[in-house]
């Protein structure tokens, strides 16, 4: 992931990959090959042999952080917003590390 993360800054810093063209991988990489990456892998799955426990604790203490934030902030827009955003990000930064562990 470092060395990834490293090639990307080189290639911006010795500007192989134009401002312009920024936008367009972009879209390539969200629109076309990470779908394509999930199908994939997806289709390699036997679903009767998957553990649905550590997915179901994951969502059910998603959705206790999303109601403690809403209660904590106030029920309004501004509150709907962060509560979402932070179990958003919380999804990738700690569930999918933590669904792994399990």
């Amino acid at each position: 992931m470092v060395l990834l993360i490293a090639i990307g800054f080189i290639a911006s810093r010795a500007q192989w990959i134009r401002v312009e063209a920024i936008k367009d991988l972009s879209n390539l990489v969200f629109m076309v090959l990470t779908p394509a990456l999930r199908f994939r892998t997806m289709s390699g799955v036997h679903v009767e042999q998957l553990n649905f426990k550590p997915v179901a604790l994951y969502f059910v203490a998603a959705l206790l952080f999303y109601v403690s934030v809403l209660a904590w902030q106030g029920l309004n827009r501004h509150a709907a917003v962060l509560a979402l955003a932070s179990t958003f990000s919380n999804t990738v930064m700690i569930g999918i590390p933590f669904c792994a562990a399990l």
